[in-house]
């Protein structure tokens, strides 16, 4: 089965992305905004719970790690999934299944895309945090990399089944993947 694995394929797949990615202004909105937007909130509602004499006065930081942590999962999820509904949407996804592309190549594409999508989001919602509120994603230490990377796979289990749901059936899941592809 490696054989038959190519990396040009794969490299292909990360370019036709990139060519979406530059030319949808509002694919943006999912990279950098909408984190960024999040981290505001749920900073100022942290902030908010400290000022208020909350359990410990720590809601800052637990709010912060949680918007990023979440942000892992929606990152890997959305990207994964919306790549592969560009392709069904634009009725490409034929073209790319009579080509010699398998579909391990498409979704090894598609993971890598979303890992790029990933570290610009958590890069914008850590500089956010810091520059806000003065709160150090590093800090977590060492022991943040094993619970990213479950998070990312869970996001991309449930962008698998979202993509098996829309190819089993062309109408219903459409509806519920539309919202994860705003």
């Amino acid at each position: 089965m490696a054989a038959n694995f190519d990396l040009l394929r794969v490299k292909a797949v990360i370019r036709r992305q990139a060519f979406v990615q530059l030319r949808a202004p509002q694919r943006w909105f999912d990279v950098l905004v909408w984190p960024m937007v999040d981290t505001v909130i749920w900073g100022s509602i942290g902030l908010f719970v400290d000022q208020q004499g909350g359990a410990g006065r720590a809601g800052t930081p637990y709010m912060l790690s949680g918007i990023l942590l979440m942000h892992v999962m929606y990152q890997a999820n959305v990207s994964m999934s919306c790549g592969f509904l560009d392709e069904t949407w634009s009725r490409n996804l034929v073209n790319l299944m009579v080509s010699p592309l398998r579909e391990v190549e498409l979704l090894a594409g598609l993971m890598v895309v979303s890992a790029a999508r990933l570290a610009a989001g958590l890069g914008a919602v850590a500089l956010a945090a810091w520059l806000l509120f003065s709160f150090n994603v590093t800090s977590a230490g060492w022991g943040l990399i094993p619970v990213i990377a479950v998070l990312m796979l869970v996001g991309w289990t449930i962008s698998l089944l979202v993509m098996a749901l829309v190819l089993a059936s062309a109408t219903v899941p459409r509806s519920c993947a539309g919202a994860c592809c705003s």
